[in-house]
């Protein structure tokens, strides 16, 4: 997610999509999202996300465990 000029995103271009995760198809998970500052932006939105999710299974698991009574074992069974 580099922000960057057009002219540095043809030369780092190479580098980052060389050592970026791939999709099963191959395709290499980068691309340039803006000028200078916009993949620090992206970057913190994507966070966001991220952490309230684990926000959401962190509420799942107390409540299936305080107020469910349900056991570790019971709870590792229903997020496999």
């Amino acid at each position: 997610m580099p922000g960057c000029s057009a002219e540095a995103w043809e030369r780092l271009a190479p580098v980052l999509t060389s050592m970026a995760a791939k999709t099963a198809e191959g395709e290499a998970c980068v691309a340039r999202i803006g000028e200078g500052g916009a993949g620090h932006y992206v970057k913190m939105i994507h966070n966001g996300i991220e952490y309230a999710d684990m926000q959401l299974l962190a509420e799942a698991y107390d409540i299936l465990k305080h107020i469910g009574g349900q056991t570790n074992e019971a709870m590792s069974r229903v997020f496999a």
